[in-house]
């Protein structure tokens, strides 16, 4: 639990220095420009507890008394909206005080007075239950506990520790505003008109659903920064845990346990790994866009795409136009897309706020509204979207997490319908200079590995096969074959090979012969590496020649670029890391092996 609480906190620091942040920035500065220390601490405790609360323990109670949630968080909203007129409007000071009185002996003066703990716990604590932080996998684990009921003292501990790594930027951004206020001195007092109009503007932001829109028109043309810093929450060690927050036990997920890798039983155009049959959609509060439920059994013999996603989440509401033009482009050639919205909070659980956000997002395919997590649970999800490809059998043969691919989304699609090639256009997350940057030193040992896609679990020291996706992530890594996965390195055997999509110039790998001279080969882009583009240990036709111990240099670039490396081993050989650089002048240190 300790690892998981770890990671938690810094997964709340991560999310809070993202642009879902953007909406709370004015009542933190707002809230405390004006006040002393207590009411900044006030502002702390109130978001820890307001938004803990409101996550887990207020879920049951909401349901066991009839409170709808959406009441709950427009009376939040409604405070927030207060505190700001109060700052407009003198008279509201002390009847607004007057309200705090029972917050007890924090003290029960306005916000426009000194130190004042009582009003900073409840700004805090509104700011808490109407905030929608970009979840990675560490709360989407935690939503999905609260949601089937599985929540217990782990739950608990690790949203603690997400709240408290949240509210520190807020801090931060609080202390800037009151050390301003200092030192602008008597003056500052003329800010507080334009403190309290910027609080109730966010709060009508809040109200209006605005905040989700800004957030996504912000970060439209920005880096997946926030993807790449939540990387730590995808590592091998901290994904073995999750299972500990939901309540669900451990072991792999559902649909990872049914990917065997196996070849098809009867000839298949797709030549995608095959991970079994698709579990059935389940646990369905409400539909939309559909007159009857629909179920994969119903729908076998078309072509699935299942999608799950919330609106709340800016980086799932990117993927809605394409994924609405597949639908009305293929619908006909027997290519169905199903909606599965898995609720991050409790406002999204509500039918009607589900069905206006669909209606106002213009989805025009089936949406199941997946409550109670069952779906999501069946499917060992973890992410918000994700999307999985479900061939005419009902098997998933991809699946295919965040943003971007749409371009290749498509070509699977058509490939899954039987059509024929066809060129297609680049989607926005895909043109070229976009998330630009460097993928980072990539280790292969299971002690740091990160990014590992592969739909098979990972067999820890002991030799096991692997099958690469047809598609990599940027900087994702990939094995292939028969290889042993030890805690600093992997051990090629029968038809090894190791597959990753960089982001760099130069391309290096530390390797080993083990006492012998093996040779490989490596290919970029499906093709042997060749010519001007071949870094210095490549031969001829790609080959590589392993001896001793030592960096390979692989790849040579003119300029940085991108592209999927591979790179086949001979049995024996061991690799270790991946390392890149933006120049030949710049090839790094050898790592110690």
């Amino acid at each position: 639990m300790l690892l998981l609480v770890a990671v938690a906190f810094v997964a709340g620091v991560v999310t809070a220095l993202s642009p879902c942040v953007l909406p709370a920035l004015p009542v933190v500065l707002a809230g405390t420009a004006t006040g002393g220390s207590r009411r900044l601490i006030g502002v702390a405790v109130g978001f820890v507890l307001g938004f803990t609360l409101f996550t887990l323990s207020l879920t049951f109670a909401l349901r066991a008394i009839g409170v709808s949630p959406t009441s709950l968080r427009n009376a939040a909203i409604a405070l927030l909206v207060a505190f700001g007129a109060a700052l407009l409007i003198p008279r509201l000071d002390a009847r607004l005080g007057e309200a705090l009185a029972p917050l007890g002996r924090l003290g029960a003066r306005m916000p426009t007075s000194g130190g004042d703990g009582a009003a900073g716990l409840a700004v805090g604590g509104a700011l808490g239950l109407v905030w929608t932080p970009c979840a990675g996998p560490i709360f989407a684990a935690i939503a999905a506990a609260a949601a089937s009921g599985g929540a217990g003292p782990t739950t608990f501990a690790v949203l603690a520790a997400y709240s408290l790594g949240a509210v520190l930027p807020l801090v931060a951004v609080g202390f800037g505003g009151q050390r301003l206020a200092r030192r602008l001195g008597a003056r500052a007092r003329a800010l507080r008109p334009a403190l309290g109009a910027l609080m109730v503007a966010a709060g009508a932001i809040l109200f209006l659903g605005v905040d989700t829109r800004l957030t996504e028109t912000v970060t439209r043309d920005l880096p997946g920064y926030t993807e790449t810093l939540q990387s730590l929450e995808r590592t091998d060690a901290v994904r073995r845990r999750l299972p500990d927050v939901t309540g669900a036990g451990s072991g792999a997920p559902p649909l990872v346990e049914a990917a065997r890798g196996a070849e098809p039983d009867q000839p298949d155009p797709l030549g995608l790994p095959d991970a079994g049959p698709a579990p059935e959609v389940r646990g369905i509060t409400a539909w939309f866009n559909t007159r009857r439920p629909q179920t994969l059994r119903q729908l076998r013999g078309r072509v699935v795409l299942l999608d799950f996603w919330t609106y709340s989440c800016a980086n799932c509401l990117r993927t809605l136009p394409h994924l609405a033009d597949l639908h009305r482009r293929y619908a006909r050639d027997g290519l169905t897309v199903l909606g599965v919205h898995t609720p991050e909070f409790l406002f999204e659980a509500e039918p009607g706020n589900v069905a206006r956000a669909v209606r106002d997002l213009d989805v025009p395919y089936p949406v199941a509204l997946d409550a109670s997590y069952r779906t999501w649970l069946a499917y060992g999800n973890q992410y918000w979207p994700a999307h999985y490809l479900i061939d005419r059998r009902g098997h998933v043969r991809d699946l295919y997490v965040g943003e971007g691919g749409y371009a290749q989304t498509e070509a699977l699609v058509r490939r899954a319908l039987g059509l024929p090639p066809a060129d297609i256009a680049e989607g926005p997350s895909e043109r070229p200079g976009h998330n630009v940057g460097q993928t980072p030193e990539t280790f292969l040992g299971h002690a740091r590995l990160m990014r590992l896609a592969s739909l098979q679990p990972l067999r820890r020291e002991r030799r096991a096969g692997y099958a690469p996706p047809l598609r990599l992530p940027t900087d994702g890594v990939a094995f292939d074959g028969q290889l042993t996965v030890l805690a600093q390195e992997v051990v090629a055997g029968r038809d090894a090979a190791v597959e990753i999509n960089f982001r760099a110039r130069d391309v290096f790998l530390v390797l080993d012969g083990n006492g012998q001279r093996r040779l490989g080969r490596v290919l970029l882009d499906g093709r042997p590496l060749a010519g001007p583009r071949a870094g210095a240990d490549i031969g001829p036709g790609g080959a590589l020649t392993v001896e001793g111990a030592r960096l390979y240099s692989l790849v040579n670039l003119p300029r940085r670029g991108t592209g999927r490396l591979r790179v086949e081993l001979a049995p024996g050989t061991r690799a270790f890391s991946f390392t890149f650089g933006s120049g030949s002048q710049e090839q790094p240190a050898r790592p110690r092996t």
